[in-house]
């Protein structure tokens, strides 16, 4: 490692068969599922594959909230003469956060070899789709934080809950 100045998370990104920008932006993400499939050894083939059933379903929960939110982060500048639009755009970013998340696909690749999979959208949106996904996932885990805090604490009233089972806040929408 010292001979070509590498630390060990170079040779981990190095080593590991997913695109490096999605390895750097997303780390506590693979760790997550990292951890989920480690928690699977040593169990009954039957119990494994009920929990990986409830977890396809979380995220794809997950998926339909963040396409919807970052839908809606798209579409800010848009006015509302254009709001036929907007299932096709969130079924296009619901498509271009498929190749991210689940098939690990760079953002150069989508944009160059799956065009016909996000159409309406712009190869600059599919940017944005990313970046906005990232923030996404920022909001998430800070929400997730305070509220597991919140519950350590034992200090979650009923509006909290009410407050915490929204989707990322409204506020978050204006950067």
């Amino acid at each position: 490692f010292e001979r070509h100045f590498l630390t060990e998370e170079d040779v981990t990104i190095k080593t590991t068969d997913l695109p490096e920008r999605y390895q750097l932006d997303f780390a506590a993400r693979i760790k997550e599922v990292a951890t989920f499939e480690s928690s699977l050894d040593g169990l009954p083939s039957r119990e494994k594959e009920e929990r990986k059933k409830q977890r396809a379903e979380l995220d794809a929960a997950r998926d339909a909230e963040e396409a919807k939110w970052i839908t809606s982060k798209l579409r800010q500048d848009l006015g509302p003469e254009e709001e036929e639009e907007a299932k096709e755009w969130e079924v296009a970013v619901k498509r271009v956060l498929g190749h991210i998340h689940h098939e690990h696909l760079d953002v150069p690749f989508i944009i160059m070899y799956r065009k016909e999979h996000y159409e309406p959208l712009t190869d600059i949106d599919v940017w944005r789709v990313y970046d906005n996904s990232l923030k996404y996932y920022s909001f998430s885990r800070a929400k997730q934080s305070l509220m597991d805090r919140f519950i350590e604490a034992d200090a979650m009233t009923d509006t909290m809950r009410e407050i915490f089972s929204d989707e990322v806040p409204e506020a978050t929408l204006a950067d």
